[in-house]
């Protein structure tokens, strides 16, 4: 590394401890192990006082003082066309309308004359939801406060995370001419898909208009790098430079064979209603249950391996817009004694799940990466993955097919269910693999990316 240290300045949307998925911890993995190396400032919405990371400052936009800045006010309105469903931040992490159709949708944009004040800045980001029906006012508030206040400081590099903060990294990029820097999640055309190119779409288009301007785009995997060239065209390949997510060492083992005997912490016990006795497999699905999650694969998945095995329990922890689908086919079929669905768990109830649950399963049809596959791993669970998927690229040692090839899930579900020696193999392996999958690599990578392609020199 070169011997001057640089001064990054980091936009994030989300942090600890107020996390959602997987864009909060890593935007955090990632800061911590770069801070060894540069000196670091990282403006999010909300911060926390008391977490702190050595040599790094972080700006919360909840935690601004009077005198920091002021902007002006804008309000947003969406004009239904079509029918538009907003989907809350409880269950999703990128609540923005979302259309039941594609059709056209507008959204209008009015300027009032007034200000917003410190206050009432810390008051949007202080509600406890980043997200929720108004994200673009939060986004656009967001932009312009980081504008004002990096235009107070000193930095050599703009590195944005995710679409929520691009515009304020472009806006940045104008003012100063500083290279830009895009790491890319998630795409929304692996939350909409390819209808997310809509004219109307906004978010498609804050996306595209980054992607164009930015120096270096960092996705993170070789599968979004495909995603952003198949589907935002004339985006230059030789600025994309994939670096895979990391994941931090597990904490101290739980030991969880009582949460089964917990109903209130473990959620819905299904269609019976009751606990699955203590004979029963299970096999765990987590993270949003959104079409991007592949569900509905989920589903044909259970049906076919229910038939072969009916002593097997699916376990559906997480939430999203297609949850009260899933769970109303579950009993329209009658698999509810095969269902537990638990909502949303916090990150000790998810350690203390891998514990207990004996397969991991992700049937996604586009996920950039998949976090979650690596906690899985780390508890030594063995997974059958999606092969539309980054954490596929690294995690080898498990078993992949097609999102919608739900035969060949079954058969892997059930082999590792019922092969002892198979099961056991695939665990210990890859617990290996993923204990080598650190953050301090991942923040080596990006550093000589941003040597070699922003040329900045000493």
């Amino acid at each position: 590394m070169q011997s001057k240290r640089l001064k990054v300045l980091m936009l994030g949307w989300e942090f600890p401890p107020f996390l959602t998925g997987g864009l909060g911890q890593a935007c955090y993995g990632i800061a911590k192990a770069m801070s060894h190396y540069v000196d670091l400032t990282l403006i999010i919405p909300q911060s926390d006082p008391q977490f702190v990371i050595e040599n790094t400052t972080i700006i919360g936009l909840n935690q601004l003082s009077e005198e920091d800045v002021t902007v002006e006010r804008q309000e947003y309105h969406l004009e239904e066309v079509t029918e538009v469903v907003f989907v809350p931040m409880d269950i999703s992490p990128y609540p923005i309308p979302v259309m039941k159709t594609i059709k056209k949708m507008e959204e209008i944009e009015t300027t009032v004359k007034d200000t917003m004040d410190a206050r009432e800045i810390r008051e949007l980001y202080t509600t406890g939801n980043n997200y929720g029906v108004n994200i673009m006012e939060k986004v656009h508030t967001f932009a312009e406060v980081v504008t004002q206040i990096a235009m107070n400081r000193e930095f050599d590099v703009i590195h944005a995370h995710d679409w929520l903060t691009f515009p304020a990294g472009m806006q940045l990029k104008r003012l100063t001419n500083k290279p830009l820097v895009l790491h890319v999640h998630s795409l929304e055309t692996d939350r909409v898909g390819v209808g997310a190119r809509n004219p109307q779409n906004k978010v498609y288009h804050i996306e595209y208009d980054g992607l164009s301007m930015a120096e270096l785009v960092i996705p993170v995997s070789f599968f979004t790098k495909a995603q952003i060239l198949e589907n935002y065209p004339y985006i230059n390949p030789d600025k994309i430079f994939p670096v895979h997510n990391a994941i931090d060492p597990l904490p101290e083992r739980h030991t969880a064979s009582h949460i089964l005997q917990e109903p209130e912490k473990l959620g819905d016990y299904g269609y019976s209603k009751k606990p699955p006795s203590s004979n029963k497999k299970m096999i765990l699905f987590l993270g949003r249950v959104t079409y991007q999650k592949g569900p509905e694969f989920l589903l044909e998945t259970a049906e076919k391996l229910l038939k072969k095995d009916k002593e097997i329990v699916f376990v559906i922890a997480g939430v999203g817009d297609q949850q009260q689908w899933l769970m109303s086919q579950v009993v329209q079929k009658k698999l509810g004694e095969n269902f537990i669905f638990t909502g949303f768990l916090s990150k000790k109830r998810v350690h203390e799940l891998l514990e207990r649950v004996d397969v991991y399963f992700m049937p996604s049809v586009s996920e950039p990466f998949g976090l979650s596959a690596l906690e899985a791993a780390q508890h030594e669970v063995p997974a059958v993955l999606s092969k539309q998927s980054g954490v596929s690229e690294i995690l080898h040692n498990v078993l992949k097919a097609d999102c919608w090839d739900a035969n060949k899930f079954a058969n892997y579900l059930y082999a590792l269910l019922h092969y002892e020696g198979i099961r056991e193999l695939l665990a210990e392996t890859s617990k290996k693999e993923v204990e080598k999958l650190t953050w301090e690599h991942a923040s080596e990578q990006i550093l000589r990316l941003y040597e070699k392609h922003l040329f900045i020199r000493e």
